[in-house]
């Protein structure tokens, strides 16, 4: 009994080192990097965090940073992102019809914010998109495609774009 008790010990602490290597929480805090810092406020989700980059005098608010193995978050200098922000490098592919989408795999790509942007609240990046200098995203925008910079982009209305084959 005291073996399996050691072994499943041994399990649980390695599923739980992989978790917060993979999952970190921030909590009101200042980021130091080589060019200033940077300040996470509320709570802050970040999967892969040494693969996200806040450049200084940039502020975000409580939501998701997660990146992937092979993709990266770029966020500029002197961002602001507000509350409930999702930002995410990796997407499931569901283009096959008759095969379940789980089983066609995912797309992992970059996202670069670049100085000056601010995000409003609720907005959902996706992988591949970037954000020009001085760019504003209005509140409960899903961002697809690049935006290009100083431009203001808002959207919330749905619409069908496409259909799988």
């Amino acid at each position: 009994m005291k073996i399996v008790e050691k072994i499943l010990g041994r399990i649980f602490i390695a599923i739980r080192s992989r978790i917060e290597h993979m999952m970190t929480v921030y909590n009101s805090s200042v980021i130091k990097n080589p060019t200033g810092s940077a300040t996470v406020s509320g709570k802050v989700f970040l999967q892969y965090p040494e693969h996200i980059s806040i450049g200084s005098c940039s502020y975000v608010n409580g939501g998701q940073l997660i990146a992937s193995p092979n993709a990266y978050i770029k966020i500029g200098c002197n961002c602001l992102l507000s509350y409930n922000v999702h930002i995410r490098t990796d997407m499931h592919l569901y283009r096959e019809a008759g095969i379940p989408i789980k089983e066609q795999g995912y797309r992992e790509a970059d996202i670069i914010i670049e100085d000056d942007v601010w995000v409003g609240y609720g907005v959902q990046i996706f992988g591949g998109v970037t954000l020009g200098k001085g760019a504003v995203i209005g509140a409960g925008t899903v961002v697809t495609k690049d935006v290009l910079p100083n431009q203001v982009v808002v959207s919330g209305s749905m619409r069908v774009i496409g259909e799988r084959k």
